[in-house]
């Protein structure tokens, strides 16, 4: 059985008395989250690369400021609940308490990261603690089985052919995407899919003609391998 709990991560450098309806705190807070086992730890792992900007840089700030990772840790109150609803209950209940504007959470709780909009600065700071990162193949496999077998609604399929489309590819990208599908042939499942996908629409004269000059440069491709 999970013991499951509710978390609350403190700033070592602002101590005082912080009274809420289930906890009593000696330092300020500034995350409240929900989990078990050794959930709460993870924020600690590997922090440069942490999901969420805005708790990432009050952590290493504290760090920055002459404190240890075992002295964030010691300072983590927590709450155990009898099930995994509670714990979301009363992770819901001390975000409201302490006020979201007093936190480096991103919603006011009960869903984990679900219903956030990333602002600009935050897309942006994210991007740039990817650049030129390498995915191990253990991450890669992971991602691979996460993704199996999920279907992309319309909506989402829409979304992203906006967010393409006006981008252009350099040679080079298309030269690796021309060499990626070079010599791979389609499942009997795949073409249908594709097929039944197609079915009922009708290309326009532009698309025929970039259709068409995409394939002509695949065989060029082909016969030159």
């Amino acid at each position: 059985m999970k013991n499951y709990y509710c978390y609350v991560y403190t700033d070592p450098r602002k101590n005082g008395i912080y009274s809420y309806s289930s906890i009593d705190l000696s330092f300020s807070p500034i995350y409240v989250g929900k989990g078990h086992g050794k959930r709460y730890l993870e924020h600690l792992g590997n922090i440069e690369n942490h999901y969420n900007p805005k708790f990432k840089y009050k952590l290493l700030k504290i760090l920055n400021g002459g404190f240890s990772k075992k002295d964030i840790e010691n300072n983590v109150q927590i709450i155990y609940c009898n099930s995994e609803e509670k714990a979301f209950d009363l992770e819901k209940r001390l975000i409201s308490e302490i006020g979201l504007e007093n936190l480096c959470n991103l919603t006011t709780g009960g869903e984990g990261v679900s219903g956030y909009i990333f602002t600009e600065y935050d897309k942006k700071k994210m991007s740039e603690s990817m650049t030129g990162k390498c995915l191990s193949d253990d991450h890669k496999r992971h991602i691979s089985e996460t993704m199996t077998g999920k279907r992309l609604s319309e909506d989402h399929r829409r979304k992203l052919s906006e967010v393409k489309t006006g981008i252009p590819r350099s040679e080079d990208a298309k030269k690796n995407m021309s060499k990626a599908k070079t010599g791979k042939y389609l499942s009997e499942n795949h073409r249908r899919q594709i097929s039944e996908t197609m079915t009922g629409k009708h290309h326009t004269d532009k698309t025929k003609n970039q259709i068409s000059e995409a394939m002509k440069l695949r065989w060029k491709n082909m016969k030159s391998t």
